[in-house]
């Protein structure tokens, strides 16, 4: 699930997609995005809220324009027969 560091970010609704992504027997990874326009303390704020969703349950990748790696992060989710989905409120596509 992909959500942004910005004002659309909402609990509630990490909450509803996690409870999808549950129901349906997905394994749910949260990506965190455009980590690269808050603060370091802004960050923590949002993993907070995440892990306050998730009870830390559900590994979080953040990425913005300046994160190295993130391909990386991702591998281990990328594997032979597995399928992946990337699924975000319409409200953070094609937002800058």
């Amino acid at each position: 699930m992909v959500t942004s560091t910005n004002q659309e970010f909402s609990e509630a609704r990490l909450q509803r997609y996690l409870t999808m992504a549950w129901d349906s027997g997905a394994t749910p990874v949260i990506v965190l995005s455009k980590t690269d326009l808050v603060s370091d303390s802004e960050l923590t704020i949002f993993l907070d809220a995440i892990a306050s969703v998730t009870f830390d349950s559900v590994p979080v990748i953040t990425t913005g324009q300046t994160a190295s790696n993130v391909a990386a992060a991702f591998k281990p989710y990328l594997t032979a027969g597995q399928w992946v989905t990337l699924s975000a409120h319409p409200a953070l596509v094609n937002q800058p």
